[in-house]
């Protein structure tokens, strides 16, 4: 312990000073120095070495001397100074290709680290030792390790899978989540049914912290194999069922969206997937922005009336945000879908009696505009007549909505007028309101002028 508190001393001392904490390093990693015999002492080294080479300000000749000294630690006795060292590299690894992401798909099945320098099979080859160990912590610190490698480098970890997959059935929960979530990260097309099936036994007993993790990495197998895109789903859909964290089913939601943006083919199964969801939510933001997702994409699909019935339910069945986000999507569809028009204007019709003021203003600017956009009563054509949606986001007002509140605050104050309606013909356009608002700004500064002006001939006049 001696020596682990004095090098952790030394570090501290000399950490401010590059070149004193290079020679310090030097001296305990030169060729043919013996290392400390305190292992904690080692592992310490092999942390300080490897914070050097991410820094990456070392010549070349210091920095072949550093991975030297890493490698050794390969081959010491102990465990723990061997998994230390293979840390140290994977984390080089991790570090060589965030800063070079544009090479990240090219790097992720390669071995070769530190611009070419070194290759860390070796490394490898210890993890593979040490997912076999009788030990449990040890199994658990070597495929955690790897399963952090596998976010960068998936080609390399994947030489590593037999040893993986024993682990599937580990007494130790937390062993084999990380052992499928690795897996997930690495495996092959050929597997994913039997990872999907192993996932489902294991997601009951774990924390959120791993469901992540394993729904994150269903997310990029989705995309990898777009054909299995339906068992996934499947996965994905069972798991929005079960209880869960806000966070969690955030992410799984996410997953599905993306998807159905990636993978034309799984739209549709997706969609009703999230309508499910929605029928059940228990949190009022994934809900909205369910719908407003589904308002994007259900006008493109082949049946887009199936979905209707989804939305209709939350503007009938949940609080007043959701209800208003419902309005929204139902608009949007109506504006989309022709044929839809008269159906979904007769659906907000029911709810116009809405006891949120949002939600029935709302309500009642979708109807209005729907109707003047539709054929004259009695033509069975229901086409609408202009672009509803340019009409509804891109058509400015006639008036400027600054001034519109200026006159409300004045009309509100005045016991005499708070009851009439607002006359929005005599409000001026943007442009006009903007110069009037110049205008009186020019005048204000000139009033302050005028007044500091008079303030200082009458400070003048009296000590005159």
């Amino acid at each position: 312990m001696v020596q682990y508190h004095a090098l952790a001393l030394l570090y501290d001392i000399k950490s401010n000073d590059r070149l004193a904490l290079q020679k310090v390093l030097g001296q305990f990693t030169a060729e043919g120095q013996a290392p400390p015999k305190s292992p904690m002492a080692v592992c310490s080294l092999i942390r300080y070495t490897g914070a050097a080479l991410v820094a990456h300000d070392q010549d070349m000749m210091v920095e072949r001397q550093l991975l030297n000294f890493l490698n050794t630690c390969l081959r010491h006795k102990l465990e723990m100074v061997q998994f230390e060292a293979a840390r140290a590299f994977f984390e080089l690894a991790d570090v060589e290709i965030k800063r070079n992401p544009r090479q990240a798909a090219s790097m992720a099945n390669q071995t070769i680290i530190c611009n070419g320098v070194y290759d860390m099979s070796s490394a490898m080859a210890v993890m593979q030792v040490l997912l076999n160990s009788p030990k449990p912590v040890v199994r658990f610190a070597a495929i955690r390790c790897l399963n952090y490698l596998a976010k960068t480098r998936p080609g390399v970890v994947s030489r590593c899978n037999s040893d993986i997959e024993p682990l599937l059935s580990d007494s130790n929960r937390n062993i084999a989540t990380l052992s499928l979530t690795t897996l997930l990260k690495t495996g092959q097309e050929a597997n994913i049914d039997k990872l999907v099936k192993q996932i489902q036994t294991l997601m009951s007993d774990i924390s959120d912290i791993y469901k992540l993790d394993i729904v994150r990495a269903i997310k990029s197998l989705c995309i990898q194999y777009p054909s299995k895109h339906r068992v996934l789903m499947g996965f994905l859909s069972s798991s929005l069922r079960e209880e869960g964290s806000h966070e969690f089913k955030k992410e799984l939601v996410d997953t599905i969206i993306l998807v159905i943006s990636q993978v034309p083919a799984a739209t549709d199964l997706g969609l009703l997937h999230l309508c499910e969801f929605i029928e059940d939510c228990e949190y009022p933001a994934l809900c909205c922005r369910v719908l407003t997702f589904l308002a994007g994409h259900v006008p493109s699909t082949e049946h887009p009336e199936k979905y209707i019935r989804f939305i209709y339910n939350r503007l009938i069945l949940e609080n007043a945000v959701v209800r208003g986000a419902a309005v929204d999507a139902l608009a949007k569809i109506g504006l989309a879908v022709p044929s839809l028009r008269a159906d979904i204007v007769t659906l907000l019709e029911t709810a116009d009696k809405d006891n949120d003021d949002e939600v029935r203003d709302r309500i009642r600017l979708y109807t209005a505009t729907l109707k003047d956009a539709m054929s004259p009563v009695g033509s069975e054509s229901t086409e609408a007549t202009e672009d509803l949606e340019v009409l509804l986001t891109e058509k400015e007002l006639p008036f400027s909505i600054d001034a519109l509140y200026d006159s409300m605050l004045a009309q509100m104050s005045d016991p005499n007028t708070q009851d009439k309606e607002v006359d929005t013909s005599i409000l001026p356009t943007p442009e006009a309101y903007r110069a009037q608002m110049r205008e009186m700004e020019v005048e204000r500064q000139q009033a302050m002028e005028a007044s500091a002006a008079a303030a200082s001939q009458g400070a003048i006049a009296r000590m005159g």
